[in-house]
């Protein structure tokens, strides 16, 4: 597979193989799940000339697998090694960012490394030449009241150790930029903030004949609120409902 690689995707040149991990897309996709599998797939769209590889911790689900047929400088790299003994992802994805993930990087020959999740490894690893990590907020260390002690434990270990590991950390709000200035310390001029898009199936629709339809299939008032989020107390819909 290295060999292929190598001589497969070029730019003037250079070979350019971009890892990105997607240890979020088991299960029902949370927001972190779905911005990495839609940062890689219109990365592969925008960029055809590179070679994109998705580090997984097991298998993804046909569906998943589907979209990402069409697009053919996308690879998949998963390791189910430990999923056969270690089912629960809560202790599969850690395991597997600890010890099978730095051998998959050191396989491939990563030019690039992009970390999409928000579990990171406890050791200051380098997965290439250059390293990007996009962090969503720092919600654990602003209200460790939300989580387990030792959830709030592992994402403060984490990032202590592996913060200076990473070449640039990309944000998704100034808000958040503020956050990691504050709560850990990161010099300004590391942290660049891209603000996240949306997919090409949410529109405004117009058409309020396709609008009645939905609100009577689904029984709604002329009014409503939709809330798309987890059930988490760090959510606060309760709160939502009081206003």
């Amino acid at each position: 597979m290295h060999a292929e690689c190598k001589n497969t995707f070029v730019i003037g040149g250079i070979v350019m193989n971009i890892g990105l991990t997607i240890e979020h897309l088991h299960g029902k996709k949370t927001g972190v799940g779905q911005y990495g599998f839609n940062i890689a797939l219109n990365l592969a769209r925008l960029d055809t000339e590179n070679h994109y590889f998705l580090l997984s911790p097991s298998p993804l689900h046909q569906a998943d697998l589907d979209k990402l047929a069409e697009y053919p400088n996308i690879r998949i790299l998963d390791h189910n090694l430990l999923e056969r003994y270690i089912p629960r992802d809560v202790i599969l994805i850690p395991l597997w960012l600890q010890f099978l993930l730095p051998f998959l990087c050191r396989r491939v020959g990563l030019d690039v490394y992009y970390h999409t999740g928000s579990i990171w490894p406890l050791m200051p690893f380098r997965f290439a030449k250059r390293q990007l990590v996009f962090i969503h907020d720092v919600i654990p260390l602003m209200f460790p009241e939300c989580y387990y002690k030792h959830t709030v434990y592992y994402y403060r270990l984490s990032r202590a150790i592996n913060l200076n590991s990473y070449d640039k950390i990309i944000v998704n709000s100034e808000t958040t930029k503020k956050d990691l200035i504050r709560h850990l310390g990161v010099p300004e001029d590391r942290i660049s903030v891209t603000l996240l898009g949306r997919d090409a199936r949410f529109v405004p629709i117009d058409d309020i004949s396709r609008k009645q339809i939905v609100r009577e299939k689904y029984g709604l008032p002329e009014s409503y609120l939709l809330f798309a989020g987890t059930l988490e107390p760090r959510k606060n819909i309760s709160r939502l409902l009081e206003a």
